[in-house]
């Protein structure tokens, strides 16, 4: 490869390793989240620990480090607990953890598997697989691309996607191992396909069954060759005998996975997820492409330019490589999007796509091409550095916490964007996806519900919304003429104060509710917990043991009232927690002041 290319491949890993060291991702739960720890634990349990069977040192070990959670390993009727991960990962870092084990050995720290050099090993080998697929991918790109177009493509795909946190920040989940997988096989395709060598077919064989192993949906990817080498599949199909070394190839780094499920389940093929499935009837393709909850294209845009070389191609060249990428790309989509957890949580946009960024690179590099034929590329290349910046930001925002991607609203991105701290309105918004109005000024009050005839432990006029009371009592009312209001703002507020902490998910909530009849008409809440604070806001917790008033805006207008509606507002406890409430109010407020 010429210079261009190392230049961009050079730029890609001096930013990466900046931003690893940058965020320290080894620090935080790199070995302690479900998924991750999940695809780790086979390193401890067969090399130390002993119990590949239960797990149960290697999650009592894990909870001595920052509680940080425990292995996915339910237990079955025979006793053992089945890891619902499989083990390619652990593969994949067996020379990490050889490397942290003989280092935590030879010094102060623990040599359990889990101590700080076990989390920096796994976390770096992370990265490193990222890196190393961008250079095969840089590789596969230079049979089809000049070394300018490979060049931007590389600094689009490396830093203005979520590749990039998923290299600094997510470097212990399967997407960027994949990445790196699915890069090695389309370039071990292409060596075949450019030299028949029949190495190139056996290793490639064998990578498709480690991609296998570590996503099976993943596995769409082998049409690859069927488009883009067809000739020399058809050659080895014209000679049987050399299938058999692929599929053994294939097949075996399956069978260690096999041996562990038939010694926990007795089954040689075991369904791991448990409750946790496909919808292929109901995919949820438009909000996992284009939803705030992880959606692709809203978190990822850079990836536009996939789209449009994919559909340019379609259009102007109408090949089979073409339409191979295209029914590649569409597979995978309907798949992951079948999915019970669509919007992929604890990520930064549709993790899931990273898998397959090595075969979208390829419309996304024809796109460049095109771009510099017509000699139009400029404003497209200023675009491309607007959106890896945006990216880089957005990534930043993550790791602040400011930015949740998964339970994202339209409102609550445009209210983050930009930000590096939250505030009680970006909660707001993030909760009903309603954008708050400034400047707005009481105007009349509608009712108020003070609980007077109630009483709790912090005395009269307090009400506890708890297990067995998770409703409190409320307002219920009308307004007999809704026209009067048309230009005004609903404001629903409450006095609270936490008991607990708690998770967003166990959060209370405040909720205003209008029905038509039979038929409700309007719902909108927000979370109470984490508002109970002055500054330093956060998605999950406020402050306890304080009070404070919490409070959103709607607008009158677009919610279309009658004199007849019904309006219902009240507090609501769905967690665990203690929180008492007090001097519910609904309110009309306005932009002139009365």
């Amino acid at each position: 490869m010429n210079k261009p290319s190392k230049i961009a491949g050079a730029f890609v890993t001096f930013i990466y390793l900046i931003a690893f060291f940058a965020y320290q991702p080894w620090k935080s739960t790199v070995l302690g989240g479900a998924d991750s720890s999940g695809y780790y634990a086979y390193l401890p349990a067969v090399f130390i620990h002993g119990d590949i069977e239960t797990l149960d040192k290697c999650n009592e070990t894990r909870r001595e480090y920052l509680e940080r959670g425990i292995a996915k390993t339910p237990k079955l009727e025979n006793g053992k607990h089945l890891n619902q991960y499989t083990y390619g990962l652990a593969f994949l870092n067996l020379p990490a953890f050889v490397i942290a084990h003989t280092y935590a050995k030879i010094s102060s720290h623990k040599a359990d598997g889990y101590s700080p050099p076990y989390n920096f090993a796994i976390a770096f080998s992370g990265l490193l697989y990222v890196l190393v697929g961008l250079f095969f991918l840089q590789t596969f790109l230079s049979f089809f691309f000049n070394e300018k177009v490979i060049a931007i493509t590389t600094l689009a795909i490396g830093l203005g996607t979520n590749l990039y946190f998923t290299a600094i920040l997510q470097n212990a989940m399967a997407h960027g191992y994949l990445f790196f997988l699915v890069a090695v096989f389309i370039s071990l395709i292409q060596k075949w396909k450019s030299s028949r060598s029949s190495k190139y077919f056996y290793w490639s064989a064998f990578i498709l069954g480690m991609i296998t192993l570590v996503r099976p949906n993943v596995l769409v990817v082998g049409l690859f060759p069927l488009f883009f080498a067809f000739d020399a599949v058809w050659e080895t199909f014209k000679r049987p005998m050399q299938l058999i070394p692929a599929l053994l190839l294939f097949i075996l780094p399956l069978i260690p996975q096999f041996i562990y499920w038939k010694i926990i389940t007795g089954s040689f093929i075991t369904y791991s997820y448990g409750e946790q499935s496909f919808d292929f009837l109901h995919p949820h393709l438009l909000e996992g492409l284009t939803g705030f909850k992880n959606g692709w294209l809203v978190y990822t845009p850079i990836m536009i330019f996939s789209i449009l070389g994919l559909v340019i191609s379609l259009w102007k060249k109408k090949t089979g490589k073409w339409f191979g990428i295209a029914l590649i790309a569409f597979i995978h989509v309907y798949v992951i999007y079948s999915w019970w957890c669509w919007n992929y949580i604890n990520g930064f946009g549709s993790r899931a796509m990273v898998d397959i960024y090595p075969v979208l690179a390829i419309p996304m590099a024809s796109f460049f091409a095109f771009l510099e034929k017509k000699k139009i590329q400029y404003p497209v290349f200023i675009s491309i550095l607007f959106f890896v910046l945006l990216n880089l930001f957005q990534t930043h925002q993550h790791w602040l916490k400011v930015l949740w991607s998964e339970g994202g609203t339209a409102a609550y991105y445009q209210a983050v964007f930009a930000k590096t701290e939250l505030n009680h309105d970006i909660l707001v918004a993030l909760d009903c996806n309603i954008r708050q109005a400034k400047n707005l000024h009481y105007k009349i009050s509608i009712e108020e519900e003070n609980f007077s005839k109630d009483s709790s432990a912090l005395g009269a006029g307090i009400f506890c919304i708890q297990p067995g009371k998770e409703f409190s009592p409320g307002i219920k009312t009308r307004i007999p003429d809704p026209g009067l209001y048309q230009k005004d703002w609903f404001r629903i507020s409450v006095d609270a104060n936490a008991a607990a902490y708690t998770t967003y998910f166990e959060n209370s909530h405040l909720v205003l509710s209008i029905n038509r009849g039979e038929e409700q008409l309007f719902w909108r809440s927000v979370r109470i917990n984490n508002k109970i604070r002055d500054q330093y806001y956060s998605v999950h917790n406020g402050e306890i043991n304080r009070w404070k008033t919490v409070d959103f805006f709607v607008p009158v207008k677009p919610i279309k009232l009658k004199p007849a509606d019904d309006i219902s507002v009240y507090a609501w406890n769905p967690g665990q927690k203690p929180v008492y409430i007090d001097n519910i109010k609904l309110e009309i407020w306005s932009r002139k002041q009365h």
